[in-house]
């Protein structure tokens, strides 16, 4: 960080990549630190999209069939919708938002059914009072949004985008006016799966998860694994050799599936939470079709600082999951043997984050319950449980001795800005 002085004005400098950063007051000559400042200055990254101090959200609106509805808020107390609500041509899978913060447009994506069953998503741009759709995003017959992300400089967004033929992940590239321009490729290997996306400064941290097919279910030694790439952001190729591995491909370190993984980047050291069951079982009924199962699914941590490791033990937290239908007698798993009397489970993604020498993370528990939990260094503890309930597809970032996590409601009735104070 660096500052500047002029008789009226006071300038602060502070780094794009996400951090703590302090003011310091150092002797010219000797280089001798005379004074640092008491509080730290939170970059947070990507992983909200917060422009001039007000935090941005899209979440499917339940009251107009799922379409898109974007909204912004200064503490979380009261939300401006940001244009008409239900913007989006159709409804299916989840929104995105990014805000540049070169001049502070808004962008969404959110997908639809166009055709029997076919999607593709669509880009839209929210003017000063209206949104219109400026790209449709469609590769083949079949294109899914994922994460979405844009650069520091506001001139390249990069999504993360599902097909069914070939059943893989694709990660596109888009520039020019609008967007307009798109560089795509496929990931290798069937059911390569993006899971996230992240900027910090000039990295594109890449995170895929390798998704089970119906026709391979026995083959769960890969189902699940994640894989952790970069991409420098000025780099003009656009191509997944241009993407570097880090560490293994396919890894954890439970050597168990892992599921709704999130990603978190603070100082270059990559952090990823998932939802790490014992045993999961995929089968079918013909009364109410496919059931999952998981055998105590609980969460865990690893990061990658130029190796992979644990935060703290495996499988630290409550059991995160919530039986949405009751079990059946009898029934077909994939393989043709019969299954046992299972509930079916949903699981629903966590988020985590770093700040003040911690690292935190969010989920609910089997009673669709947020709770807190944070590792010290040396072991993982719960912040505080039961703060609301019915919390999809949360955000998490530290801010100063506060944490703030962002979520859309079960119900699909809008979002929620939940702030901790530490």
């Amino acid at each position: 960080m660096t500052r500047q002085f002029d008789p009226a004005t006071l300038e602060i400098a502070v780094p794009l990549d996400p951090g703590d950063y302090y003011m310091y007051k150092i002797n010219a000559t000797t280089k001798e630190v005379l004074w640092k400042s008491a509080n730290a200055i939170t970059v947070i990254g990507a992983v909200v999209p917060v422009y001039n101090g007000e935090t941005y959200a899209v979440y499917g609106d339940s009251s107009l069939s799922g379409k898109a509805t974007a909204v912004k808020t200064t503490d979380g107390t009261s939300w401006a919708t940001i244009g008409p609500p239900g913007f989006s041509d159709g409804a299916n899978g989840t929104p995105a938002l990014a805000v540049s913060k070169a001049d502070g447009s808004i962008w969404a994506t959110h997908n639809w059914n166009y055709s029997n069953w076919y999607w593709k998503g669509g880009l839209y741009k929210f003017d000063g009072s209206s949104w219109s759709k400026k790209q449709d995003v469609l590769v083949g017959t079949h294109t899914e949004i994922g994460p979405m992300v844009m650069n520091n400089e506001g001139t390249a967004m990069f999504m993360g985008l599902g097909t069914w033929s070939p059943w893989a992940g694709q990660m596109q590239k888009r520039t020019g006016t609008d967007f307009a321009t798109a560089s795509t490729f496929t990931m290798t290997g069937t059911g390569e799966g993006i899971a996230n996306l992240l900027v910090d400064g000039d990295t594109l941290w890449l995170l895929t998860r390798k998704n089970y097919l119906y026709s391979d279910h026995s083959n769960l030694a890969t189902h699940g694994g994640l894989t952790l790439r970069k991409y420098n952001i000025l780099n003009a190729s656009f191509s997944e050799a241009d993407f570097v591995l880090q560490g293994t491909a396919h890894f954890n370190m439970t050597s168990r599936p892992a599921f709704a993984p999130a990603l978190a980047v603070y100082e270059g050291v990559a952090y990823v939470v998932f939802i790490d069951p014992e045993a999961f079982g995929h089968y079918y009924h013909s009364s109410n079709g496919w059931n999952e199962q998981y055998t105590n699914p609980k969460l865990t941590v690893m990061k990658y600082d130029g190796s992979w490791s644990l935060v703290g033990s495996a499988q630290f937290s409550p059991v995160v999951y919530k039986t949405t239908r009751a079990g059946y007698d009898t029934g077909n798993n994939i393989g043709g043997e019969i299954a046992p009397n299972t509930d079916t489970h949903d699981l629903y993604k966590g988020a985590i984050c770093v700040g003040g020498g911690k690292v935190f993370v969010t989920a609910t528990d089997s009673s669709d319950n947020g709770f807190i939990m944070q590792y010290n260094g040396s072991s993982w503890s719960t912040v505080t449980g039961n703060y609301g309930s019915g919390i999809r597809n949360p955000t998490m970032f530290y801010d100063n001795g506060k944490l703030k996590i962002m979520y859309s409601k079960a119900d699909g009735t809008g979002m929620v800005m939940y702030l901790h104070t530490l």
